[in-house]
């Protein structure tokens, strides 16, 4: 009889030594997690990027106030979430994707008027496309601090494509 109650209470000890080793769902990257941290990335990485080409090229002070208010925030985004990368065991790159260098590339051609008009158009766009991936990692992710990371950054996308949209129709009327 002892030697039973032994090994149940052994049992008991195990499985709660085992339970509380296992990993909760919440702390695993899904393949949406993965996504949105290459895709964030990307986008962080080609803001930077046709920012840097704005302050360059800009001639709008509205346009220049923009692309100095992206280095910043875009920059601060990318270093958080090169930290989560750490963290969650996930590499995150500097890198941009086929679009993204066709865009520069488009932009770099330009000058003036013209180039304001260009970046501030692509600004809303590449804005909505994050937005849109923001707002599906909030719903589909299933890493916590990979949402916590959507849920803290989306709110800055939304205001940078806000103005963006502001300086579009104050100065570029299509």
């Amino acid at each position: 009889m002892k030697s039973n109650y032994l090994i149940y209470s052994g049992c008991l000890l195990f499985s709660l030594a085992f339970s509380s080793c296992s990993k909760n769902d919440d702390d695993e990257l899904n393949d949406n997690d993965r996504g949105f941290m290459i895709k964030a990335s990307i986008s962080n990485t080609a803001e930077l990027g046709t920012a840097t080409l704005a302050l360059n090229k800009a001639t709008n002070v509205a346009v220049r106030a923009y692309a100095n208010h992206m280095i910043v925030e875009h920059g601060t985004a990318q270093t958080d979430l090169k930290n989560l990368g750490t963290r969650v065991g996930f590499a995150v790159k500097d890198t941009l994707d086929p679009a993204h260098i066709a865009i520069a590339t488009q932009l770099s051609a330009l000058s003036g008027r013209q180039f304001d008009s260009a970046y501030i158009h692509t600004q809303i766009v590449d804005h909505n496309a994050t937005s849109a991936n923001f707002q599906l990692e909030q719903t589909a992710g299933q890493h916590s601090d990979v949402k916590n990371y959507a849920n803290t950054y989306r709110p800055h996308i939304e205001m940078h494509l806000t103005r963006a949209d502001s300086i579009a129709a104050a100065y570029f009327r299509r």
